[in-house]
């Protein structure tokens, strides 16, 4: 009871307490009539549930690791072109980095990356054009003949038996 004469319930503004709540151990979320182990046992999940559960859990992860897998094989590589041969299938890229400095000089990393038929050659140029953000970057295809030594590219290239293998050679344009 409290100081007004109501009980705990009626201050709460719950009312009185069922009779299934005074009655014994049952737990208020309990429907009147209804016994806590059926409650119980209907909340419980099933083997069924749980083994479902698990095999989109692991689904998932192997999604994700899959794509890691992958981009493992994969690497870029940015540089100045040394020397090409598109006949020979093969250009050299003199990459700086990872910044190491020996002997009061800048070390440079000589990078000989395979062509195949399937490599893609590109350019990236900037266009100041009607209809056309200002600036913006339009993609010119090109062949492995336009490429001279001195351009900046970037090799996006795949390991293949331990070598370099160019997927996409790109060319930087300046201005």
């Amino acid at each position: 009871m409290t100081a007004l004469g109501r009980s705990r319930g009626d201050a709460l503004g719950q009312g009185r307490p069922r009779r299934s709540q005074v009655a014994g151990n049952t737990p208020a979320h309990v429907a009147p009539g209804m016994h806590f182990r059926t409650v119980y046992r209907a909340r419980r999940p099933s083997m069924m549930r749980l083994v479902s559960s698990f095999l989109l859990v692991l689904a998932l992860s192997l999604s994700v690791a899959a794509p890691a897998a992958d981009a493992a094989r994969t690497s870029t590589h940015s540089g100045t072109v040394a020397a090409i041969d598109p006949q020979g299938g093969v250009i050299i890229i003199e990459e700086v980095g990872p910044w190491r400095v020996e002997q009061g000089g800048t070390v440079v990393t000589r990078r000989t990356i395979r062509l195949t038929s399937a490599t893609i050659f590109n350019s990236f140029i900037r266009v100041d054009v009607p209809g056309r953000f200002a600036g913006d970057f339009l993609e010119v295809a090109l062949d492995a003949e336009d490429f001279t030594p001195g351009d900046f590219v970037t090799a996006e290239c795949v390991h293949e038996r331990g070598r370099l293998v160019a997927m996409r050679v790109t060319r930087a344009e300046v201005r």
